[in-house]
């Protein structure tokens, strides 16, 4: 009984880890909203929030009330919780319609308002959630519409970009950059990292897809358009993380001169982006700073790329990539989805890539010929991810 008990107190403590470098080893960025000088305008995210409890059920939303909002849409999230601390799956209405979740974990849920067609001034959002067991709780806010044209100058996000896990600090420091309707993350991360004399990677495209795998300086072996060196020299593991993670492992010499991305370091390692501290439930080119049009079901993908994570004969996690052909377009959302999952399904027999229920998803859809839509697309991603390496680090 004591050895099940060390050996399960040491999947846990590996699992905290490698969690933690999926979180910790990414350099963030940061979009903070500021007003805009000549409007007044408040722009997207409030890093505060609001949390109530009633009858044991704990609420908690970044909403604010009375918050004013330039632009079509606006990303927010909610924490529900029972007496006993399990997850709840609240619900929103925006003007009594109800709004169906933009993404929903065992954390939190997201939600987007989409104010299309909507007249400017106070709007009505309702949040609430129950128990199941006849508790429940609801809180109410207004919301002030203030709509924006397209490419409208709306305000000013902080942005910045870094390696502190590292030890390298700012690839680039806290900046404001112009907010302009119909922006989206991706588009302005890359904007801003090219005007800083970097270059990026990445897979998929800046309106879908996007999948930042390295930032490059004029030194890279790749440089593409980089202008100005990126010094990795040095690189360790923050002495904090370190000495309160001394199992943490972290290869010195596993970087990439000039390079800094996916795997570098560690084999967890990666980019993640940060919202006022958070970390959206949307992949970086659905995040509008503010937005123009949206579909419950995520924007329409010019191209649909689906990610799997295997090991190599070294025991190395790896990513795959598998993208669509037909890119030309919006059209056929299904027919681009069929096109990557082929390349997926073939890729993954002939490698003998590891069943997952994720990846088992996936043959079933291509058994089936479904299409699922993306965020499950997305989801059975995670799933094979999460099993994959619990096998891995269980001994299977």
């Amino acid at each position: 009984m004591e050895r099940r008990e060390k050996r399960f107190a040491s999947r846990i403590l590996a699992w905290f880890l490698t969690f933690l470098m999926i979180t910790t080893m990414i350099p963030t960025s940061a979009f903070a909203a500021l007003p805009a000088q000549d409007t007044g305008a408040v722009v997207s995210e409030d890093a505060s929030s609001d949390e109530t409890t009633q009858d044991g059920i704990l609420l908690k939303t970044n909403l604010t009330d009375k918050l004013k909002v330039k632009g079509q849409r606006k990303l927010f999230d909610v924490w529900a919780r029972d007496a006993e601390d399990n997850t709840l799956k609240p619900t929103a209405t925006l003007d009594g319609q109800v709004l169906s979740a933009t993404w929903s974990d065992n954390v939190k849920t997201s939600f987007t308002l989409d104010f299309q067609g909507m007249e400017e001034g106070e709007h009505t959002v309702v949040i609430s959630a129950e128990d199941g067991k006849g508790a429940s709780k609801t809180q109410t806010y207004t919301v002030i519409y203030q709509k924006a044209k397209k490419g409208e100058f709306i305000g000013y996000a902080t942005v910045s970009i870094e390696a502190f896990t590292i030890s390298k600090g700012y690839i680039v420091e806290p900046v404001l950059m112009p907010v302009y309707e119909g922006d989206n993350a991706a588009k302005a991360f890359v904007n801003l990292i090219r005007e800083e004399g970097y270059d990026v990677e990445y897979t998929g495209s800046l309106t879908s897809g996007f999948y930042l795998s390295h930032i490059v300086g004029s030194n890279a072996k790749k440089p593409k358009n980089a202008t100005k060196k990126l010094d990795l020299a040095g690189a360790a593991l923050e002495p904090h993380m370190a000495e309160k993670l001394p199992d943490l492992m972290f290869d010195a010499d596993g970087g990439t001169e000039g390079s800094l991305g996916e795997f570098d370091y560690n084999y967890m390692s990666g980019w993640m982006y940060c919202v006022n501290t958070v970390f959206p439930n949307v992949g970086f080119a659905d995040y509008s700073v503010v937005g123009e049009e949206f579909n419950e079901s995520g924007f329409a993908p010019v191209a649909v790329a689906i990610h799997i994570v295997y090991f190599n004969e070294k025991k190395e996690l790896r990513i795959h990539h598998f993208v669509s052909d037909s890119n030309d377009g919006i059209e056929d959302p299904g027919g681009k989805f069929g096109e990557a999952l082929e390349k997926l399904v073939y890729w993954c027999e002939e490698n003998n890539v590891q069943n997952t229920l994720g990846l088992q998803g996936f043959y079933d859809c291509y058994n089936s010929g479904k299409y699922p839509g993306l965020g499950t697309v997305k989801k059975y991603s995670i799933m094979h991810h999460l099993e994959l390496v619990s096998n891995f680090l269980g001994g299977k």
